[in-house]
């Protein structure tokens, strides 16, 4: 595909028609999180949960922390207060030494 061409675009149109009316079958690949990391963003959400504001979930705020996002940690920082972001940072820096967490499922 080639937007400046206009090549390829119909095409484009034409699945994501296909994929919105379902009419074709669509299985995204989703990351599968390892359990130790679950383990580490279970602990991570418990201690967020209340401060996280709406409309964020604070699932999508712990992986996003987790994840090194600036803004997330810098919003959960001001919210949670130095002795709770103690406590969330004690939690990311173990997530740290379990390595990378995130893993495509086999095809």
């Amino acid at each position: 595909m080639i937007a400046t061409r206009n090549k390829g675009m119909q095409e484009l149109v034409q699945a994501i028609e296909q994929v919105a009316r379902h009419k074709c079958d669509y299985a995204p690949q989703r990351p599968e999180i390892r359990q130790d990391h679950k383990t580490v963003l279970a602990q991570l959400e418990r201690i967020i949960a209340d401060h996280t504001p709406a409309p964020y979930p604070p699932s999508w705020v712990a992986l996003n922390c987790s994840k090194g996002m600036r803004k997330s940690r810098k919003m959960m920082r001001e919210r949670l207060g130095e002795a709770g972001w103690v406590r969330a940072h004690e939690i990311l820096k173990r997530a740290r030494r379990c390595g990378p967490g995130y893993r495509r499922r086999p095809l």
